[in-house]
């Protein structure tokens, strides 16, 4: 009886070995495709969240002592988000009713929408 000694792999494991790394990369480019959606979603979301806070700040130091109730929709442009970019500031006047003791207090609500799934970011401030 002649004892061989065999080195190497054979064949099926080879096929094996192979058939698990096609697996694990293509599950791989599923998570990779997935993070890098996020990051973009989460990229435009900031930066519309951006825009609303700057806008609402000018409008709020923009604002007469008295409160007047307004209500704008503009279109943005070169802002870095997915178009259509359209901007709405509103301005309440949420204490105008007799019996309060300060009644000029004013909510400036800025959103900012943009994207074809109407995505969008809202900051609210108010100006006593």
């Amino acid at each position: 009886m002649s004892s061989a000694i065999r080195r190497g792999f054979t064949a099926v494991e080879l096929l094996i070995t192979i058939i698990v790394g096609m697996i694990f990369l293509g599950a791989m480019s599923q998570v990779y495709t997935v993070v890098i959606n996020d990051a973009a979603a989460t990229r435009y979301k900031a930066t519309a969240r951006s825009i609303a806070y700057t806008q609402a700040r000018v409008t709020v130091a923009s604002l007469a002592a008295t409160c007047a109730a307004s209500n704008a929709t503009i279109t943005l442009s070169s802002t870095g988000l997915p178009g259509p970019v359209s901007q709405t500031t509103n301005v309440a006047c949420p204490y105008a009713s007799a019996g309060y003791v300060n009644p000029n207090v004013a909510r400036v609500t800025v959103t900012v929408s943009y994207g074809s799934a109407g995505d969008n970011a809202k900051h609210v401030l108010y100006k006593y």
